[in-house]
């Protein structure tokens, strides 16, 4: 018996593997090198580094002269056709290497960035000796093109002359992104990456650890008087359902992701097939015990009909199919649901109850 549900539980160990690497795989695909970069973290902009060679990258500088903001990056809502500000771009002064390039910022720091504007003018008029204050930024090395370009020279031009665009640099720092993807899906990314790898460790630890037949171990440990030779004589003339369903005499064994399952059919009071279908469709057989509590088998339709077949001939006791009134007593006179089959003796059914077996969905 152990064996066989090791089997069935190693095949959806191995399932979980294969959707584990699929999911890593396609969070890879879909970010490119961008998640690579994010991990490694910024390239520092240095004094003679390849400006040409570094475009796409994800870099980092510390500004401490900030001119002048040459561009504002507007969304319309198309609904309310309302414009929002969202992004600013400003052209920035690298000392170390006598060059000009633009870095760009979500609208939120245009306090900030102002007050670095102003120390920046007060240092060019000569009221201050030198910045102390810089702002560090991180993100894309970006080239600058079409109008982007058009206004950040024309705006160099307009503040300190045509002279100057000879040290302008055609790059950018686009804050908002590494390499090619936004801040927010890297952050989306590796909260999936992680969430995923977790999981997957989880379950194999689980898994070697012998935790997916601690709920049969447990069973026997409160019940003395069940030993493991008496759930594998009863498993061996059960019913094979599926393959994860078992129907015995005695105990009902099933198999849900890694870990199998042992019910004690004398303690279950209500049985019916469940079916769902759209966007949380399901498809299982549902048993209810005498505690109240729900226990769902994921099983087709054929498969939750011949475990009810089962029930009906070997569990007499058991309610089976679904009526809204069955569902109303259960809820609210749960003693009278049981005095419906449960509470009665066993002579009482002498003949085959009469529940209606054909699917009736819950819901409709």
């Amino acid at each position: 018996m152990l064996e066989t549900l090791k089997k069935r539980v190693t095949k959806n160990l191995m399932w979980r593997i294969v959707i584990s690497v699929i999911i890593v795989g396609a969070v890879f695909f879909y970010s490119g090198k961008s998640i690579l970069m994010f991990v490694k973290g910024p390239e520092p902009i240095t004094a003679g580094m390849d400006y040409d060679a570094a475009e796409g990258t994800y870099v980092s500088f510390d500004a401490q002269y900030i001119v002048d903001e040459y561009v504002r990056q507007t969304e319309r809502n198309t609904d309310t056709k309302k414009e929002t500000l969202k992004n600013i771009s400003y052209f920035v002064y690298f000392e170390e290497d006598g060059y000009f390039f633009g870095i760009e910022l979500p609208s939120s720091k245009e306090d900030e960035m102002n007050q670095y504007i102003d120390d920046t003018i007060s240092w060019l008029n000569g009221e201050v000796d030198e910045l102390t204050n810089t702002k560090s930024v991180k993100g894309t090395w970006t080239e600058l093109t079409g109008k982007r370009l058009q206004y950040y020279q024309e705006q160099i031009t307009d503040d300190l002359g045509e002279e100057f665009l000879e040290i302008a640099l055609p790059y950018y720092i686009d804050t908002n992104k590494v390499g090619d993807r936004s801040f927010v899906s890297i952050y989306i990314c590796l909260a999936i990456l992680a969430v995923t790898i977790l999981c997957l460790i989880y379950t194999l630890i689980r898994y070697f650890t012998g935790s997916t037949q601690k709920n049969i171990k447990k069973y026997i440990e409160a019940n003395p008087s069940v030993s493991m030779e008496h759930i594998e004589a009863d498993f061996a003339s059960a019913s094979a359902i599926s393959s994860s369903i078992w129907v015995g005499r005695r105990w009902t064994y099933h198999v849900s992701g890694i870990s199998s399952q042992l019910l004690e059919n004398k303690d279950l009071v209500w049985g019916y097939y469940y079916h769902r279908t759209g966007r949380n469709s399901e498809s299982s057989l549902r048993l209810y015990d005498i505690n109240r509590r729900l226990h769902t088998l994921a099983a087709s339709e054929k498969e939750a009909m011949a475990a009810l077949n089962v029930y009906e001939q070997q569990q007499p006791h058991m309610i089976l199919g679904y009526k809204k009134e069955l569902e109303k007593t259960f809820q609210k006179d749960f003693q009278g649901f049981l005095n419906l089959r449960y509470n009665r003796p066993a002579e009482d059914f002498q003949t085959a109850p009469d529940e209606p077996w054909n699917y009736t969905n819950p819901e409709e």
